[in-house]
């Protein structure tokens, strides 16, 4: 169901995205990121702030804090896994890999590189730390605002 917790919760996850992917795309080499990654990065963070930020903005602000981490931990890894099995379609089509478990585990080593390089930029952490504290504060008035 609709309601404007969940709109803002998506808007503002997707926000928070954004941010944190700008950050990210600086540090990362030539060629990982390509011209949609940002576009694709602030889709997952509008529909993990619809499914799951969205859903606990009734329990208060405090109550609400570990669902806001809930919801980073979502958006993080739905990102790398998405961007990971992306690569891995364009490296199959070059006929890198020699079968679907190699290809399966090249995923993996490509989502370890990409958590290498989240590591290496600290300003993207502390971007989504802050900004999904406050994408989940923002959901909480919201659900206070219009129910």
């Amino acid at each position: 169901m609709p309601t404007a917790a969940k709109l803002i919760a998506a808007l503002s996850l997707a926000v928070v995205a954004f941010f944190a992917t700008t950050e990210i795309v600086r540090t990362l080499p030539d060629g990982m990121a390509g011209p949609r990654f940002v576009i694709v990065n602030c889709a997952i963070g509008f529909l993990v702030g619809w499914k799951v930020l969205g859903r606990y903005a009734d329990r208060g602000y405090r109550g609400s804090i570990p669902f806001g981490f809930w919801a980073l931990s979502n958006l993080v890894f739905w990102a790398m896994v998405t961007h990971s099995i992306n690569e891995m379609l364009s490296e199959s089509t070059k006929l890198r890999y020699d079968g679907v478990m190699e290809a399966l585990q090249g995923t993996f080593e490509i989502m370890l590189e990409y958590a290498i390089v989240m590591i290496e930029a600290p300003a993207s952490i502390v971007t989504l730390l802050i900004g999904s504290l406050l994408a989940t504060w923002a959901s909480v008035w919201a659900d206070k605002r219009w129910k």
